[in-house]
């Protein structure tokens, strides 16, 4: 009681409204099987004795060891209710009223229109019935059937023996609950007791106590022997026990008492997941703050055995090879550059429980962290291990109770192999570029023959035969054979560059070598961009190949039927320039005139 009053006080809690009331908050002992799930039942009930139903989760706190649970579930459940009723039918219950029935006689047909009128609930109910010569019904599922076992049975009406019948029925509501949080309730029901020993009621009440029995008493007989001692010491014990006392008024009957344990059924179920992180008994409370209610559990204690986790990789590589092939892979990209391990995760307190992070330590370093799950397969990075080498890899882990686990140390060699370098890269490759040599050059070979045989079959006057695309043959200027034309390389100051010579055969102009003879290093070029030809006649011809930024011939771009090139042509292809001249200019035709004999007129070219 004093942490939840400090709580008031210091304004943790709102404080309670001047029409507030005390409640009776009991809260059951949590069940910590689950850990780190704790589950337990709570009752509240109001000064009268009766329960409170239908209230909100937001009027409850729970505190475990005094610190306020941020997060739990609470509902309503019906989880039934254990009665045992003790009907003690000795020899007072003999007794006559005026219109001759005997005590026993009234009390069982009270009993029987109680029972008949109880409702069930949801779930079934545990309902015992126990006379001095023993049980007439055991852990029946309801009060269903109880006034037919009650009406057929024939009592003895033995010599009172005290509180023997009170000391017996405890053994029926002291096995295990048919669920959990479910109440057990003992009714005494009996005359005044003769021949009592206080011992054997203070027995009585304390094993009621420690079983969690809630002992109810109804005496038959008259008001004023309900004030004898025996009977007050009766009223006190079964209060104490947190239950009732009636003097049986056949007139009113039993059914308020029968109403009373059948309303017992319902109770609050809260759960939710404990914080604690160490061995040994933990403390639960709750706290109540309704509109017009207030109130305060005992602390209701647990016990449980909490160890860190185990953690450890499954069958780590002692070795990783990364290689490849290829020269041309950068380091960083070898494969594997990746390396998965798995991690096998163990609770040897038997309490498995979610993790919360889990990280990846190399030489020290933490190189990966997961803070969501899955948590039992870490990637370790590769690509960044650039050297053979040995590495220290560890992994650790965090539980939800903030326990942490760390694996033993493995040691993993990593053997970087990179691709082959200078002519060790170029020996896998021997065989298919000799190959693809020969096939070029029987190709080359091929192509001349035919140009060759194109050319004769031109200069012949014959037909003409189309020629396929060959690569020009560029080169410094010949000194024994000159070249048809040049083609100069101009700078953008205006500066010429080292002349290639041009032989006359089909040159295609680009960017692209294996297409191209004449070679352009600008973007503006395209792979394909112009192409250089030779008439019959001996005109050159130069012809745009669809390029992006066009072929200009002295600032004129050239269209699609081509431009024949003249002597100190400029060409642009693109932005790079170029300037046709002709190793022996054509000469222009020259006319001669010769003066007029008087016998033969003549003219000369």
């Amino acid at each position: 009681m004093g942490l939840g009053l400090c709580l008031l006080a210091s304004g943790l809690l709102p404080g309670p409204a001047g029409a507030q009331a005390s409640a009776v908050v009991t809260a059951t002992a949590p069940a910590a099987e689950a850990f780190p799930q704790i589950r337990f039942f709570v009752s509240v009930d109001d000064a009268q004795g009766l329960r409170v139903p239908a209230l909100p989760p937001t009027s409850f706190q729970i505190l475990e060891d005094g610190i306020p649970v941020p997060s739990f579930e609470l509902r309503e459940t019906d989880i039934g209710v254990r009665v045992v009723y003790a009907v003690n039918a000795v020899a007072p219950m003999r007794r006559r009223d005026p219109l001759g029935r005997t005590r026993y006689e009234v009390l069982r047909e009270a009993l029987i229109a109680a029972w008949d009128g109880a409702t069930g609930g949801t779930q079934p109910d545990d309902v015992s019935l126990v006379v001095p010569e023993g049980a007439l019904a055991s852990h029946l599922t309801g009060h269903t059937g109880l006034s037919d076992i009650l009406f057929s049975a024939e009592p003895s009406f033995s010599s009172p023996t005290g509180y023997g019948l009170l000391i017996g029925a405890l053994d029926y509501a002291s096995t295990p609950a048919a669920a959990p949080g479910m109440e057990s309730h003992l009714v005494f029901l009996t005359t005044l007791v003769d021949q009592p020993v206080e011992q054997d009621l203070a027995n009585a009440v304390a094993a009621a106590e420690d079983l969690g029995i809630v002992l109810h008493a109804v005496m038959v007989g008259t008001p004023e022997q309900s004030l004898v001692l025996e009977a007050v010491r009766l009223r006190e014990a079964v209060i104490a026990s947190g239950g009732t006392f009636t003097v049986f008024d056949s007139t009113r009957g039993l059914d308020d008492l029968v109403d009373f344990l059948v309303s017992r059924r319902t109770r609050y179920e809260v759960v939710y997941d404990s914080m604690v992180q160490t061995t040994g008994t933990h403390a639960v409370e709750v706290l109540l703050q309704a509109d017009d209610l207030v109130g305060q559990s005992e602390p209701a204690t647990f016990d449980v055995r909490i160890q860190p986790p185990e953690v450890a990789f499954v069958q780590p590589p002692s070795r990783i090879v990364r290689k490849t092939d290829n020269p041309n892979v950068p380091l960083t990209d070898i494969p594997p550059t990746t390396q998965v391990l798995p991690l096998l995760l163990t609770f040897p307190d038997g309490h498995s429980r979610p993790l919360t992070e889990a990280q990846l330590l190399v030489d020290g370093q933490a190189v990966e962290t997961l803070n969501e799950p899955p948590f039992d397969r870490l990637t370790w990075d590769l690509s960044g291990l650039l050297e053979t080498g040995r590495h220290r890899v560890q992994a650790t882990i965090v539980d939800r109770q903030g326990l942490q686990a760390t694996t033993e140390a493995v040691m993993i060699e990593v053997e970087v192999i990179p691709g082959p370098q200078g002519w060790g890269a170029l020996r896998p490759a021997a065989l298919p570029l000799t190959a693809s040599f020969l096939i070029a050059l029987a190709f080359v070979g091929l192509v001349n023959a035919w140009v060759a045989l194109g050319r004769e079959s031109t200069l012949e006057g014959g037909p003409s035969i189309l020629r396929p695309l060959q690569r020009a043959r560029l080169g410094a200027r010949p000194r024994d054979l000159p070249p048809e034309a040049l083609l100069i390389p101009v700078r953008d100051d205006g500066s010429e560059s080292s002349a290639f010579a041009w032989d006359g055969s089909d040159l295609l102009i680009g960017t692209d070598p294996s297409l191209c003879g004449l070679l352009l290093d600008d973007p503006s070029v395209s792979p394909l961009h112009a192409r250089l030809v030779r008439r019959a006649g001996g005109n050159c011809v130069v012809r745009d190949q669809n390029s992006v930024s066009g072929t200009w011939v002295n600032g004129e771009q050239v269209d699609d039927q081509g431009r024949t090139l003249q002597h100190n042509d400029l060409v642009h292809f693109g932005r790079s320039a170029i300037r046709f001249r002709m190793t022996t200019p054509a000469r222009l035709p020259v006319v001669r005139f010769h003066p007029r004999s008087s016998s033969t007129p003549e003219t000369s070219k």
